[in-house]
């Protein structure tokens, strides 16, 4: 069986010292991305997001990434010179600002995820009025095409993928912020079963910031598969 990988990071946008919501400055939507070459692009919350096409290298996986990346970094210098974009897991917002935001805006849209340990769905943080937002780096893992996500099954295969992966120790939090992003999104190995296969949701975007990190996630991933088919 060859698996196919795929991700779509969040990242957060920055002028100076101060934390930019992107809301309005770029194109694409959740349900209407962007396309780009090799990817799409999309305005999540506060949040930029994109996605790339699957693959199934280690190579092919930081090549996309880094394709769709030069084409927003393109977008990014065409609304503000000044701005950069930052891979890291929790952002603060101004609260002067955040309060001018529409209701829209702030709304977080994610539909939810599941517990990785007891297949139970996951509350939703109310965190809609608080001047914060937490941003991830979920890889999604194809094996199948057409299943059923409803299905007892094909559920307990996401689960138990996402569960093992976790359970490996890939993607520890490691920082603060990564820790403070658990407290509200990505705990217990959260997944979410696709017709695909299934979407990790439980790793930090700090793995996106650099090639050998993405190539090592890519890698370390793969890994885990490779031994569950072989099992």
């Amino acid at each position: 069986m060859n698996f196919k990988f795929g991700t779509d990071p969040e990242m957060f946008l920055k002028v100076g010292q101060k934390f930019v919501p992107a809301c309005g400055l770029f194109p694409g939507t959740k349900d209407d991305p962007y396309k780009v070459d090799k990817g799409a692009v999309q305005v999540d919350g506060l949040a930029l997001e994109f996605n790339i096409d699957p693959v199934e290298t280690a190579e092919d996986f930081s090549k996309n990434i880094q394709t769709v990346l030069a084409q927003i970094d393109e977008m990014i210098r065409k609304v503000d010179p000044n701005m950069r974009r930052v891979f890291t897991p929790f952002a603060d917002f101004d609260p002067v600002d955040f309060k001018l935001l529409t209701d829209d805006q702030k709304m977080l849209g994610c539909d939810p995820d599941f517990n990785g340990i007891s297949g139970l769905i996951n509350p939703r943080p109310e965190i809609t009025d608080s001047p914060f937002r937490t941003a991830a780096g979920h890889i999604h893992i194809g094996w199948t095409e057409g299943a059923d996500i409803a299905d007892p099954i094909h559920f307990e295969d996401c689960r138990f993928v996402s569960h093992r992966i976790g359970n490996s120790g890939l993607f520890y939090p490691n920082t603060g912020q990564e820790y403070r992003r658990l407290q509200y999104y990505g705990a217990n190995y959260a997944f979410r079963p696709k017709p695909y296969g299934v979407e990790i949701r439980f790793p930090s975007n700090v793995w996106v910031a650099k090639t050998e990190t993405q190539i090592a996630a890519f890698n370390n991933v793969k890994h885990t598969m490779d031994k569950l088919q072989a099992a």
